[in-house]
């Protein structure tokens, strides 16, 4: 699970910033938070949801995804991503661009809004989930952030 930091201006207004969350504590609570919130929800409909493979390791550590989920005899690609913003723009890598473009069994969760406690651990039940099932990458949302040069 991608994490993406919140920004506030001057007025303490959220807004959607985006970046990586640069405490790795704040980071985690939120990956952890997250990928448990998209779990819960996709079982609740039915999914039979993975997040380790059959040697017992994160899937996401080997795989452009972090979760599968099965559901009458079809397998999802699951996405996961968290904020403590709105959530209403995330970044994707190279190789996520690349499975989603080419897969037509991808679910993106888009858990937002997700609150802090001051011992850096999400609050239980804060944060929206926005889930997009099937979720089809469209090219014309795309923006380049950045890119590699070599010489």
């Amino acid at each position: 699970a991608d994490i993406m930091m919140e920004k506030e201006n001057t007025s303490n207004q959220k807004i959607d910033g985006l970046g990586f969350e640069e405490n790795e504590k704040i980071r985690k609570a939120i990956e952890k938070y997250s990928t448990a919130v998209t779990i819960k929800y996709l079982e609740n409909e039915g999914f039979n949801v993975h997040e380790y493979n059959e040697q017992k390791q994160k899937i996401c550590a080997y795989e452009p995804y972090d979760l599968l989920a099965y559901k009458n005899g079809s397998e999802f690609y699951v996405e996961v991503k968290g904020t403590r913003s709105l959530g209403t723009q995330v970044i994707f890598t190279k190789n996520e661009v690349k499975l989603h473009q080419e897969s037509n069994n991808v679910i993106l969760s888009v858990v937002h809004s997700i609150q802090i406690s001051e011992k850096l651990t999400a609050v239980e039940n804060s944060g929206e989930i926005s889930l997009y099932n099937p979720w089809k990458i469209d090219q014309t949302k795309l923006t380049a952030i950045s890119y590699y040069y070599k010489f």
